[in-house]
């Protein structure tokens, strides 16, 4: 069985490809944190992603073109995020807007192996044994907060 929109190889990382867009934040055996930004009128070269969530920052249209021709367009607020299943795509800007996001890519087979560095992304990071300082999102907001289980809320 081969990857998606491959023949058998790994489809191209969008780090190799793109890497003027694309900057990892965080990688280890299960997941890899990417930071995407463009400008409108871009577009990248084909590449793959394994199954991932999109945490949009910014408002942006984005046009993906897949392999077989098929194209979807969608626009995005800040606070969006959505999950995609593993894809090759090409992806262009065609707003008005910079874009900027968060991509949380689950790992599959398909993962073109890579040494894994130490830890990055701080106290945030796999490495941090407490959960003190993992994300939380606030019930009736879109906006991640930091929340240790110490903190109390107040008012409501």
């Amino acid at each position: 069985m081969s990857c998606p929109g491959s023949s058998g190889a790994a489809a191209p990382d969008p780090i190799v490809t793109d890497g003027d867009k694309y900057r990892l934040v965080l990688e280890n055996d299960r997941v890899r944190v990417l930071r995407y930004r463009d400008k409108p009128g871009d577009k990248t070269h084909p590449h793959h992603h394994d199954a991932f969530v999109l945490y949009a920052l910014s408002s942006f249209r984005r046009r993906l073109i897949f392999p077989d021709g098929n194209m979807k367009e969608r626009d995005f607020k800040p606070g969006d995020a959505i999950w995609m299943p593993e894809q090759v795509h090409t992806g262009e800007n065609v707003g008005t807007t910079d874009t900027d996001v968060v991509i949380v890519e689950q790992k599959s087979r398909c993962s073109s192996p890579r040494p894994i560095g130490p830890p990055r992304g701080g106290p945030l990071s796999e490495s941090t044994p407490s959960s003190r300082n993992r994300p939380r999102l606030e019930p009736n907001t879109r906006q991640p907060t930091l929340a240790s289980q110490n903190d109390r809320r107040v008012g409501g």
